[in-house]
């Protein structure tokens, strides 16, 4: 197969051309708005007429938090991890502001919301505040462009895209003998970086329509290197690695590898694993290097229905045989608890057991060894789950109710690293008919 006949299959028509997204930069005046960096971001709809659809922001440390409009018809606004830039689709295009609603990027092919899941932002950002696009492609599975590495210091976001398609064999140092078939491409899914932006680590699994074989995923680390010392032999469209990607674990073959997490700090890469011969879903940490791997499971895991209790637990092994059986319809195994982020300092993640979102957990690392505890869910709230969840500011995290009795609101918590019932709490309701599409502090 000659190297024009592989690009014309793989080339996305109206996304991608020849493995390269052009991203032009489309400076605008100020929109008007300043933001400090503490907001919650919000995509807000409804039948209030003094509300219309957009993106808002809305400061809960105020005395009498409410929602402000930043742009109307603008959808899914993320902040980026030092909170200098928001990422957000307006007319199937990613733009990028600063705090000062300044600097907005237009990337020239279009990004439709069909592209993505209920809870896919339109960038990842690295801790570097540069950033990933993660196409779901039904073609031949997930995929990852990587257009910025850093935020630009003159605002000029101009950049090259290029697409990251990992090769399970090294090529040919010949050109010429190059024969790259379905079975040598590799989906490179849910990409994090290291804090200093020199590791990738990601999803890896063989390519296949609709992501059919994700359930194959291990977590691989790549080392990023100068364009001088890249291998072109062991990708396929753009160099971008040194070499072939490093096994994080040595959990073998019969497990899947989901979601890494890569801490602020650079100590931990966190993710989930799921154990298809014992039947469960876990949370993990473990070090960069593949050593102290965790599990982050209390006692009660293996008989827990409803979200931990509100007192801090030290994780210990999971006793698979003595456990309850998957006899609830949403819950595959027991237990079936994923990770879901960092908090900005490193000090907390936050986990989830059962449906996303239905009981929320927070574990923390005190030096020695891991604890968790729960901060609240179904049970604990009379609904039927969250909607969202994220940690923001400091120790602070916020989550969405499902199903609110008057309409959505959205509650804000404190994390106490010592005793979790001494944490600030408060809710704070939206108006009449107003519902809550997105969110992200």
């Amino acid at each position: 197969m000659e190297w024009k006949k592989i690009v014309a299959g793989l080339a996305m028509s109206g996304v991608l051309s020849c493995g390269y997204l052009a991203v032009k930069p489309n400076k605008k005046p100020s929109k008007g708005w300043k933001l400090t960096g503490r907001e919650i971001l919000l995509e807000l709809c409804g039948e209030n007429e003094r509300f219309p659809h957009g993106i808002y922001a809305l400061d809960p440390f105020s005395p009498d938090p409410k929602p402000r409009m930043l742009l109307r018809g603008a959808r899914r606004p993320v902040w980026s991890p030092k909170r200098n830039f928001i990422a957000y689709i307006k007319n199937n295009r990613l733009w990028i502001s600063d705090r000062n609603g300044n600097a907005d990027l237009v990337e020239t092919t279009f990004l439709f919301l069909s592209n993505l899941g209920f809870h896919d932002p339109p960038v990842v950002w690295t801790w570097k505040e540069g950033f990933f696009f993660v196409f779901r492609l039904s073609s031949w599975g997930g995929t990852v462009d990587y257009p910025v590495e850093n935020p630009p210091e003159d605002g000029d976001w101009d950049a090259i895209a290029s697409t990251i398609i990992p090769l399970k064999r090294r090529l040919s140092e010949d050109p010429k003998e190059w024969d790259v078939g379905w079975d040598d491409l590799l989906c490179f899914n849910n990409p994090t970086c290291s804090p200093d932006g020199k590791l990738v680590a990601a999803e890896v699994y063989p390519a296949g329509p609709e992501d059919l074989r994700r359930r194959e995923s291990k977590i691989l680390v790549y080392e990023r290197c100068p364009p001088e010392e890249m291998e072109l032999l062991w990708e396929f469209k753009k160099q971008t690695f040194r070499k072939e990607g490093r096994r994080l674990t040595n959990l073998g073959q019969e497990v899947t590898e989901l979601r890494p997490l890569w801490s602020p700090t650079g100590e931990w890469i966190a993710f989930t694993v799921i154990n298809w011969k014992d039947g469960y879903v876990a949370p993990a940490v473990i070090r960069p290097d593949g050593k102290d791997y965790t599990e982050l499971l209390s006692k009660e895991a293996p008989l827990a229905s409803i979200s931990l209790g509100a007192k801090w637990e030290p994780v210990v092994p999971l006793d698979v045989e003595h456990r309850l059986p998957p006899i609830s319809s949403h819950r595959w195994g027991r237990p079936d608890v994923w990770a879901e982020g960092w908090s900005e300092d490193g000090s907390f993640l936050l986990l989830n057991m059962g449906k996303r979102y239905e009981h929320l957990q927070v574990a923390k690392w005190d030096g020695k060894g891991w604890w968790v505890v729960g901060i609240g869910g179904r049970m604990t709230s009379g609904f039927g789950g969250f909607k969202f969840a994220t940690f923001g500011v400091g120790r602070w995290l916020a989550a969405v109710p499902d199903i609110g009795p008057s309409g959505d609101e959205i509650w804000v918590v404190e994390v106490n690293p010592d005793d979790i019932r001494k944490g600030q709490s408060k809710k704070i309701w939206m108006p009449k008919g107003v519902w809550i599409e997105w969110m992200d502090w």
